[in-house]
């Protein structure tokens, strides 16, 4: 998908009403992810080869691949200079339920939204703590026995996705 496309979903029920949040997950839950891809039909959004990862037997839950400009010239280079970037987040332990506050309301029929942006700065700088991004040639999530780049980042969408 580009990032830059925004994504739009539909909901025909939710019932009317005034609303101060929202309950939503980044992932798949523990009780779908036990399950393989090819567990589903195809109609199912789930029935996605490229989207399951068999090495950690789960779903990919999200995706960061791209160049750090590590020595911040403006330049965007896969070489000794630059740093690849590759976090890719999976596994039930990673599972991440959110709480987003804030007040909107739903009218019976007729159409109405509730925009949703990530700030994907705040997914390494949460205001407390940053992921030190020049602490190695390579970041990348590959190790199912180390999930400490991929737990820093899933726990920073409770501050990186906002209501606009």
């Amino acid at each position: 998908e580009d990032a830059n496309t925004p994504q739009s979903y539909s909901y025909a029920e939710v019932p009317a009403g005034d609303y101060r949040g929202i309950e939503l997950a980044i992932g798949v839950n523990p009780e779908l992810n036990s399950k393989t891809w090819t567990d589903y039909p195809p109609e199912h959004p789930l029935h996605r080869s490229s989207h399951y990862w068999s090495d950690w037997q789960s779903f990919m839950f999200t995706k960061i691949d791209g160049i750090y400009d590590a020595n911040d010239d403006g330049k965007f280079l896969n070489n000794n200079t630059d740093h690849a970037l590759s976090i890719h987040t999976g596994s039930n332990q990673l599972y991440t339920p959110l709480t987003i506050l804030t007040d909107f309301k739903v009218v019976e029929n007729q159409s109405s939204s509730l925009p949703l942006s990530v700030d994907v700065y705040r997914l390494f700088d949460n205001g407390n703590d940053v992921l030190d991004l020049d602490s190695q040639q390579l970041i990348h999530t590959n190790d199912i026995n180390d999930l400490t780049i991929a737990s820093f980042v899933m726990g920073n969408y409770q501050v990186a996705l906002k209501a606009d």
